[in-house]
């Protein structure tokens, strides 16, 4: 791994006062040498030690890493291009040369350990707790919309920091939390391609970012983004965060092995489950670099333990192994306390009963339980999905405890009626002329709701209705005559919007009365 003297100084506790360099972050030395006697066998790539003062040849050269053990450095002729550090004399040579040496060595494992994991494609929370282990501050992984992704490194118990208050208690940064300054980061930094530090170290300020973008594809991915919180910012640690920045981006262009493919969105169909705000031009490219297209029709897999032990952060990992091998083509994520899947219909997921086909054999080895939503038309009904997927889950267990696969279908009366039963008001809902009919609520006017129920239901068909009803036809003609006499209305006239008003009141009054 290559090195600057920055990266060296604060390895070495050197005072800024004696470190005479530009603040350029990037990193070209390879590693230490004695000064040689010869200066055309110089070379930038390497930082040179030497204990004396240096002769007129060696000025000639216009770049030149130097670490100077000398007490007077006003008497060194040094040329400015240059960039050393300077030491006290009574530091031995060669401790110092071990010194280095050893820092050289400490980040090149660093380096090969977090290379490594990337190689093996390991996951972003793993990448970010190696880098973190580099840098003094804390530092976080945000989407573009400052939700957080990950986050690293040691945080202060207590901090007085809008930004990371807001970031780590509620998982995302409220704009009107940002400062000024800071708002168009993102902006700055994908034009600079390198970590930006606001406000710059020359400015007095106590409290300052280091926000740097990653980029995939040419788009961005995410905001690396650092406070000083724990300490104060260094060029050094400036330079540290533009080469993880360099190290993450390489992650992000590796391809990623086809049983894997849903972890890279699983964080974001996460916020979206929870009714997180996630910018939509960012949800948009996300899913689409997925082919996962807008009108991509889905079901809500929801899966729980049949037993009295939870899903945890903990356990469920082995769970996930499973249900990833039964669902290959679904994402399947953990979300809170529950493991969700999400099955889009054009890889072979098209019907409930084909989703219960893949998933029995776990079910019944894992001894889980599943439900499954509504088909929803977009990824937009995420959370409904969810909602549906959950509300099949707790209703289904309700009725009976004996089945591996509930369905928000066989739950969908219960679910209104206990939704209506919430409403005091429902009836104000009810077309009108419904509400003529039952407001006397004896049984005479609740055979009626029900009769017109099934009449509107069958496509106001004489045969079906009657055979529904288990009455003869001509007393179903009959009770039709009394409803259009009582609400004054004709059946074959009736426009459509009061057809389907007509069927929603009646099913609602179905619902008060636990007639379904």
């Amino acid at each position: 791994m290559k090195l600057n003297l920055h990266i060296i100084g604060d390895a070495l506790a050197i005072e800024k006062s004696k470190i005479i360099s530009d603040s350029n972050i990037e990193m070209e030395l390879v590693n230490v040498r004695l000064l040689p006697d010869d200066p055309r066998q110089c070379g930038d790539q390497y930082l040179y030690l030497i204990d004396h003062q240096l002769s007129e040849a060696y000025l000639q050269i216009e770049k030149l890493s130097l670490i100077i053990l000398n007490d007077n450095g006003a008497d060194l002729k040094i040329n400015h291009s240059w960039n050393v550090i300077l030491m006290a004399k009574n530091e031995q040579l060669w401790d110092v040369f071990e010194k280095v040496q050893g820092i050289f060595d400490d980040f090149n494992r660093w380096h090969e350990a977090l290379t490594d994991a990337i190689l093996n494609r390991q996951p972003i929370q793993q990448l970010l707790d190696l880098s973190a282990q580099v840098l003094n501050n804390p530092i976080a992984l945000l989407d573009i919309s400052f939700i957080m992704i990950a986050k690293s490194g040691n945080f202060p118990d207590r901090f007085n920091d809008p930004i990371w208050e807001s970031v780590l208690y509620k998982g995302y940064g409220a704009v009107e939390n940002i400062p000024q300054q800071y708002r168009n980061l993102s902006d700055l930094t994908i034009k600079e391609r390198k970590p930006v530090l606001v406000p710059p170290l020359s400015d007095d300020h106590q409290k300052r970012i280091i926000c740097a973008t990653l980029v995939q594809n040419q788009v961005p991915f995410a905001n690396l983004a650092m406070t000083n919180l724990v300490s104060e910012f260094t060029v050094g640690q400036h330079s540290l965060v533009y080469h993880i920045q360099q190290l993450l981006e390489i992650s992000l262009q590796l391809p990623k092995p086809d049983q894997n493919v849903n972890n890279d969105i699983c964080y974001l169909i996460s916020q979206l489950i929870q009714k997180k705000y996630v910018d939509p031009d960012l949800v948009k490219h996300f899913f689409a670099a997925r082919k996962w297209d807008e009108d991509d029709a889905f079901f809500c897999v929801v899966f729980d333990l049949n037993s009295d032990l939870t899903l945890t952060e903990y356990n469920h990992l082995v769970y996930l192994k499973h249900l990833r091998e039964a669902l290959p083509h679904a994402y399947t994520l953990f979300v809170d306390n529950r493991i969700v899947s999400i099955c889009l219909c054009k890889y072979g997921m098209a019907f409930p009963a084909t989703i219960a086909q893949m998933i029995s054999p776990k079910l019944t080895k894992l001894a889980l339980c599943a439900s499954v939503s509504l088909k929803q038309p977009s990824y937009e009904f995420l959370a409904a999905a969810m909602h549906q997927a959950e509300m099949a889950l707790q209703l289904g267990r309700k009725k009976t405890m004996d089945q591996q696969i509930y369905t928000f279908k066989e739950v969908y009366a219960e679910y209104i009626i206990q939704v209506l039963s919430k409403d005091q008001d429902a009836y104000s809902l009810c077309h009108p002329i419904v509400q003529k009919i039952v407001k006397n609520h004896d049984q005479w006017s609740l055979e009626l709701i029900h009769t017109l129920w099934i009449y509107l239901q069958n496509g106001k068909r004489i045969s079906q209705t009657a055979d529904k009803l288990f009455i003869h036809r001509n007393t179903l003609v009959n009770r039709l005559q009394s409803i259009e006499k009582i609400l004054e209305i004709d059946f074959e006239t009736i426009d459509d919007e009061d057809l389907d008003m007509l069927l929603i009141s009646c099913f609602i009054v179905k619902t008060k009365h636990r007639l379904l």
